[in-house]
């Protein structure tokens, strides 16, 4: 019976190569596409720096000619005219980043989309993270994160908001600031739960595979590895192993030990704001507890909001 189950799986896998080309074919589509956007983005803003680096030199003329003791009335309108110009341009340009960037957004919304379906699709015939397409997909989704936005509020500012200093207009506005600080933490958290959800399947699957291939682990011909090979899954759940991967978690990491650092000084609870000076994230796991650890945080600063609104 167990040598059945392993030829089973052996034949799941094999058939799981084939699955997905089209689905691959359109990543590759939308892949490209995003890659020309960004370069455009880059582009553009290239462009912008040199407007604004032009406009920077245009004012000093116009300075220069209003401070002059000679003023020369025709030549000081044709710069402003020049400095006009600029300004209109620099608008331009900050309009169509704008609209590339909300481009950017859609494709990477789309590409998060598909790769997950690819994962969930390659999963659900036994292809788990040692797989390279599976890795690959995983590492290639967590780079696709939406970033957590930064705070459109001042920390501190709420800290010091008081709801019975002065008069009715200052208290409503200090209610309204409050209220949208709530807003602007639901919006992360909601982000941010979405992606603890998607890494915790995917850590439960790897932990999952593994207890499978330990308890079929004893034919000496069933092998996925080559011998010292390591598989995907073992990169998730030991230490620092696929280290070529160590970069992306360090970079999508950011965003949560920051918004971590700009809120514990404000929790009430000494020991909830204490936090390491140096968070380092080298798997899978500890990138979990990272972003579980920031839905904490968030939670209860929000809590100290509300407990202020309702006081």
């Amino acid at each position: 019976m167990n040598r059945r189950i392993k030829y089973i799986f052996i034949l799941i896998i094999i058939v799981g190569i084939q699955i997905n080309v089209l689905g691959a074919q359109s990543l590759s589509n939308f892949e490209n596409q995003l890659t020309d956007l960004i370069n455009q983005r880059n582009n553009l803003n290239n462009q912008l720096a040199s407007q604004h680096a032009d406009l920077k030199s245009q004012i000093e003329i116009i300075n220069r000619l209003k401070t002059d003791k000679e003023k020369n009335e025709s030549h000081l309108r044709t710069e402003l005219s020049k400095s006009k110009s600029i300004s209109t341009n620099i608008g331009v340009t900050e309009s169509s980043i704008s609209n590339i960037n909300y481009r950017i957004n859609q494709i990477k919304h789309i590409l998060r989309n598909r790769y997950t379906q690819l994962i969930d699709s390659l999963q659900s015939v036994g292809r788990d993270l040692s797989d390279p397409q599976v890795n690959a997909s995983f590492f290639r989704r967590l780079e696709l994160t939406p970033e957590i936005k930064s705070f459109s509020f001042n920390p501190r500012k709420v800290n010091e908001a008081n709801l019975y200093s002065g008069d009715s207009l200052e208290q409503a506005i200090i209610r309204n600031y409050l209220e949208l600080a709530v807003a602007a933490i639901d919006s992360n958290l909601k982000m941010i739960r979405k992606t603890e959800s998607q890494l915790a399947e995917q850590l439960r699957f790897a932990r999952k595979t593994e207890r499978f291939l330990d308890d079929i682990g004893d034919s000496p011909n069933f092998r996925i590895t080559q011998p010292g090979e390591t598989t995907g899954n073992e990169a998730l759940l030991d230490g620092n192993r696929y280290t070529e991967n160590n970069d992306k978690l360090i970079g999508a990491s950011l965003s949560y030990t920051e918004i971590i650092y700009q809120v514990s000084p404000y929790l009430l609870s000494t020991s909830e704001s204490r936090i390491t000076a140096n968070i380092e994230i080298t798997n899978i796991d500890q990138y979990l507890n990272l972003v579980q650890k920031t839905i904490r945080y968030l939670k209860l600063y929000r809590e100290s909001i509300t407990d202020k609104l309702n006081q």
